[in-house]
Order: structure tokens, then C-alpha cells, then sequence
């Protein structure tokens, strides 16, 4: 098949695993792709970067399509996805810029706020001497939230009770090797999200935790977490999210699917938190679940990320109409 001017095999493989905090959940993620993508019929290689024979794998596959299911660092901001454009590949996902700034919570904060949508005040943390302890403690009432930009699955995220306890919680951030940002820790709010499907948004799920924030205990090993999809809330107010999930998304340059974040406080009001360009796969992830209430089963999504022609020729080759 021809694909970007290139001849390309019938063959589609799922990148997964990695170098990044977040390489269990990756395999896990992919596992269940490779799966799904196994029962439609297709022939799948599941390929690991951290391998190194990864690459001599990939050229030899000389797949028609790529799922990148690489969460975190080096999978999902822009760094493979540059790869991939310059190898002539198409993948799944937004391409590099909207992975790059995705992955960049500040420079998301940034377009967001010059946008007018709405997202919490923040500010960089370049280091935590006297006079950022004093920014911001004039700046925020505790609990303050330190994170890091570039975390995912909540990994990089802390609640800092009081001016005293910062340089111990920016201390053990440091040693993630990313920018920090400071922000209001808002107590007591609702978690929400909405996923994003081929530009359109899909039914907003209520995140509700255990614990403080829906934190990776709460994601991957707790088990009193609850999602509910369809979410308990006006239609008017679901329609206005779901709008502002979209602009968010297109306005850092993301495309073809993705996740984007919310918090609510007290009175009601909605803050941006970030917005996820490869979303887990996993059973417990949040796309395939609003995917299934708006009427798709996890292979039909699956489909459906398929480009068309791509997914035209492949369901001919195994024999089945893509009518």
C-alpha cells in the first residue's frame, strides 16, 4: 500500500513501553491494542524503544500505520513524532507541536489564558530561595500545588500545605529534571473530563476520588475510584465544556484524539488543567470509556482512528467490508 508516497506493508505497529515514568502504563495500554487490533484481524507487531534493536524492527515491519501508545517523555512530546514525520510513517495522535506544548502544562497555560479560556493562575518556579517563597506566598493562599510540566498520570504533582513545607516538595521535584510551576491548590473540587475524537468531543465522565486529587494511586491501584459517564450535569453546562475542551485542544495545535482536563471549584467555576495528546488504553482509561457511551466498543475505536483509506485497505485484506 502506498502511504506518504511510500510502499508500505499490511502490517500496523503498536509502539509501547519506552523510557518514561509512565512505561508500565504504556505496556499495559498496549497490550490491549495489540489485542483489539488482533481480533479485527490485522497483523500487529508490538514494538518496545527501549529495545535496542527497536528501530531495525520498525524498518523491517515497514508498517501502513502506527498506534503510538508511548505515554510521557520521548512517546508523547514530539520527540517520536519528528521521528516518525522525517521516516515518512503515519501514526496515530497529534504530530510534533501540538505534542510538544501539550506536554508543556506552562506553554498550554500560556495560548489558554491569552485565549481567554480558563485556567488557573500560575507561575514559573526556577528555583526556592527567599524571594520565591515570599512571591509566593503573596501571590496564593495555602495549600499551593507544585508540578511538574511535564508529568504524566499525576507523577510530578504536590499539595503543599504551608510556606515552610516548599523547598522539601521543590527539592524532590528537581530531581525529575523538568520546569516547575506553582499554582492555588483548590480544596474540595470536582474532576472532570472530556475526551476528543476526530475533532469532536465525547461525553463528559465525573472523576471521583478517595483521596485529594485523582492522583496515580487513584488512576491505576485504588479501587474506590468512580466514573461517572453519562456525567450528572445540565446539558447546557456539558455542551459549554465540551465546546471549551475542543478550542483548548485545537488552540496548542492537538489533533485526531486526546483528553482534556477540568477541575471545578466550590462556586462552580471550571479551570483548565491540561489536555493529554496519547491517553491511556488501559481498562480503567477514560477515552475508550466516553468512546463506549457514545456508542463505540474498544475495537470500534480502534477503527475509527484508522485513517480511512488505511482502514479500507486493511479490513479488505482480512476479508471484511469497511462498507
Amino acid at each position: 500500500m502506498l502511504v506518504n508516497g511510500y510502499e508500505r506493508s499490511s502490517s500496523i505497529v503498536v509502539l509501547c513501553g519506552g523510557k518514561s515514568l509512565e512505561r508500565a502504563i504504556s505496556l499495559d495500554s498496549g497490550r490491549n491494542v495489540v489485542s483489539g487490533l488482533e481480533e479485527l484481524g490485522f497483523n500487529v507487531v508490538s514494538i518496545d524503544p527501549k529495545d535496542k534493536t527497536w528501530f531495525k524492527k520498525l524498518v523491517d515491519t515497514n508498517p501502513c500505520y502506527i498506534f503510538n501508545i508511548l505515554h510521557g517523555a520521548y512517546g508523547e512530546d514530539g520527540v517520536m513524532q519528528g521521528f516518525l514525520d522525517t521516516m515518512g510513517f503515519c501514526y496515530s495522535g497529534s504530530g510534533v507541536l501540538g505534542s510538544a506544548i501539550s506536554m508543556d502544562k506552562a506553554k498550554s497555560k500560556h495560548i489558554w489564558s491569552n485565549m481567554d479560556l480558563p485556567t488557573l493562575p500560575f507561575f514559573m518556579v526556577d528555583k526556592m530561595d527567599k524571594a520565591m517563597l515570599e512571591k509566593i506566598e503573596n501571590s496564593f493562599s495555602a495549600p499551593f500545588c507544585l508540578k511538574t510540566v511535564d508529568g504524566g498520570s499525576s507523577i510530578g504533582t504536590k499539595k503543599v500545605l504551608s510556606v515552610t513545607d516548599l523547598p522539601q516538595a521543590y527539592a524532590e521535584l528537581v530531581n525529575l529534571a523538568s520546569d516547575i510551576i506553582c499554582e492555588p491548590w483548590l480544596n474540595n473540587v470536582r474532576e472532570y473530563t472530556v475526551g476528543i475524537l476526530n475533532g469532536k468531543p465525547l461525553p463528559l465522565i465525573e472523576i471521583i476520588t478517595g483521596v485529594d486529587f485523582y492522583d496515580f494511586e487513584a488512576k491505576y491501584k485504588r479501587g474506590d475510584t468512580q466514573y461517572i459517564c453519562p456525567c450528572d450535569m445540565g446539558s447546557s453546562i456539558q455542551k459549554e465544556l465540551q465546546r471549551v475542551a475542543v478550542a483548548a485542544f485545537n488552540a496548542i495545535g492537538c489533533k485526531h484524539y486526546g483528553r482534556v482536563d477540568f477541575i471545578c471549584d466550590k462556586e462552580g467555576k471550571f479551570y483548565l488543567l491540561e489536555a493529554n495528546t496519547i491517553p491511556g488504553f488501559t481498562r480503567k482509561s477514560l477515552v475508550p470509556m466516553a468512546a463506549k457511551q457514545h456508542g463505540y466498543l474498544f475495537n470500534d475505536l480502534l477503527l475509527e482512528l484508522l485513517p480511512n483509506e488505511i482502514r479500507s485497505f486493511l479490513m479488505d485484506d482480512v476479508g471484511v467490508s469497511s462498507s
